[in-house]
């Protein structure tokens, strides 16, 4: 009975919390002539997310909005000032509406944004911004236009509390593991099931429990939101006594930034995450960023390929705006093995996951046009292709990041690349030896090309040991020599994928020769090197 009323207690405490925040609805983007309409919810929804991520708000959802407009007969293309706007949000019982339009503007898109207070009409947040005309760039644009109006509107998300404000018994609950060591214990927040038997970050959490169960305790907390992270948090630091946290989903990043400084007597680790150099000296960083492996996997791809065509699948939308610094940091890594090949760029459907056979498609074409790689997505329906076409008698392969290669061993360079345990192992060995520092350890994208198994797939051993390469700073070295020296110089943040002379695909220097990119110019790219060829259609 006393359980029973907790909860009720707790939902009307949090019911209390989200009603005293302003509700806000995000209205489809108005694309004008020559926009492609598919990409409208992607655009709204992306800014959504934005306005989400806050706390500040209530968001309202999409289609409760479109019925209630629907039933007041209102049509929202036929808007033309922010009176009409304002009244919008008045019938759907907003307290601000985040408007805007996207255009065509020669060989560039322009996206603007605001968001109006319905009281008062006024603007209280508004901003821009400007990208090559490829679809693929507006995803990119729209976050961008959603943090510069969450940050400029009435509400910042500093200001913002958690929802729900509640007692650490919100939490999901913890999973204890004895151990007998008792030297360290280690709490893990994690977004998914312990349990569950195809996922990267579980297994890799549980290969960690298993080496070191002679000295370390640990205590998982899963299934995770992002809401309930605090809550976590409140009880690996004060109830369970962590000496370390890690957590392990991309969504934490601002709530284990609060943690650091709230717990200042505990370790925090972030799997995933770049922090300012300046951050607290608890928060550590495991940062298995994609693009360190995506340069070496677009060497590697270029060195065996023997046409010269590798294949590259993109994903927009979950690569939003890095997608520019991904497939460019791929591509330089091709360009050093082999300065003649290209990069056949197919962005996929910007809902391909709903769409049966888009991943498929894509794959196929990218064969058919000569590639011999391909990279980049690597779903099942890629995998598919790509042993479809193997057996039919072309050469095709792939590397994975998740599958093993003992699934299609004449297709599967590698496997399962990832391999969180070695970015625990780490940070682990050194807290337990005195020597934790906050310095960010990034191992290549994983561990060794391999995730447990060999290095690489046996069948294509011969080839990789036989293989020469040149680079420019390592000389005329084997393919796997290569690798060893790279992934290391790779860990110590010290290489550059970027160094001038570098071209836009229209020519344009956009870096002049000698000069090393810094962070400013990688963030601001919004276009790609001259290697890079988009064979979407699009």
């Amino acid at each position: 009975m006393k359980k029973a009323l907790f909860f009720h207690a707790l939902a009307f405490a949090t019911l209390v919390s989200l009603q005293a925040l302003p509700k806000v609805a995000v209205l489809d983007i108005l694309a004008q002539k020559g926009i492609d309409v598919s990409a409208v919810v992607p655009i709204t929804e992306s800014i959504m997310e934005e306005v989400v991520a806050t706390r500040a708000y209530i968001v309202l959802d999409r289609a409760y909005i479109e019925q209630v407009l629907k039933e007041q007969e209102f049509d929202l293309s036929a808007m033309v000032n922010d009176t009409q706007v304002a009244t919008a949000g008045k019938y759907v019982g907003a307290d601000y509406v985040v408007t805007g339009k996207v255009q065509l503007l020669g060989d560039s898109y322009f996206l603007v944004a605001k968001m109006i207070e319905v009281r008062t009409g006024i603007i209280v947040a508004q901003a821009s911004e400007q990208g090559e005309g490829k679809l693929v760039a507006l995803l990119g644009m729209s976050h961008a236009i959603g943090k510069k109006l969450v940050m400029g509107g009435p509400i910042t998300p500093l200001e913002a509390s958690a929802p729900p404000s509640a007692p650490v018994t919100s939490a999901p609950p913890a999973i204890p593991v004895e151990s007998a060591g008792k030297r360290i214990k280690a709490g893990f927040v994690i977004r998914i099931s312990l349990n569950d038997e195809s996922n990267s970050v579980s297994l890799s959490v549980r290969r960690i429990r298993a080496e070191f169960k002679d000295w370390l305790d640990t205590v998982i907390i899963d299934n995770t939101q992002e809401y309930a992270a605090p809550a976590a948090f409140e009880r690996l630091a004060e109830t369970e006594k962590c000496d370390i946290v890690f957590t392990c989903d991309g969504s934490y990043h601002g709530r284990i930034e609060e943690a650091a400084r709230k717990y200042p007597q505990v370790k925090f680790e972030s799997l995933f995450g770049d922090f300012k150099e300046d951050r607290d000296p608890n928060l550590g960083v495991i940062s298995l960023n994609e693009t360190r492996h995506a340069y070496v996997e677009g060497f590697l791809a270029a060195s065996l390929s023997s046409r010269g065509k590798i294949g590259f699948l993109s994903d927009p939308v979950s690569q939003g705006r890095w997608i520019f610094e991904l497939v460019n940091t791929f591509a330089m890594g091709v360009r050093e093995a082999n300065p003649k090949a290209s990069v056949l760029v197919h962005f996929l459907p910007l809902n391909h996951w709903d769409q049966k056979g888009s991943q498929s498609k894509a794959t196929r074409s990218l064969i058919d046009q000569g590639c011999d790689f391909v990279c980049g997505v690597d779903g099942w329906e890629v995998y598919e292709a790509l042993a479809a076409s193997t057996m039919a008698g072309k050469r095709v392969r792939m590397f994975q990041k998740d599958l093993s290669y003992q699934v299609s061993p004449n297709v599967i360079v590698s496997g399962p690349i990832r391999d969180y345990s070695v970015g625990f192992s780490k940070k682990l060995l050194a807290l337990k030896n005195g020597e934790w520092k906050k310095e960010g350890y990034y191992p290549m994208s994983a561990s060794h090309f391999g995730g447990g198994e060999e290095r690489f797939n046996p069948v294509f051993q011969s080839e990789l040991s036989s293989k020469k390469v040149k680079s420019p700073d390592l000389g005329a070295i084997s393919l796997l020599d290569y690798l060893e020296k790279r992934e290391k110089l790779l860990a110590t943040d010290r290489f550059n994928f970027f160094v001038g002379p570098i071209k836009d695909q229209k020519g344009k220097v956009r870096l002049p020769a000698g000069v090393q990119a810094d962070w400013p110019f990688i963030e601001s790219m919004n276009w790609f090197v001259d290697n890079v060829k988009d064979v979407t259609g699009k």
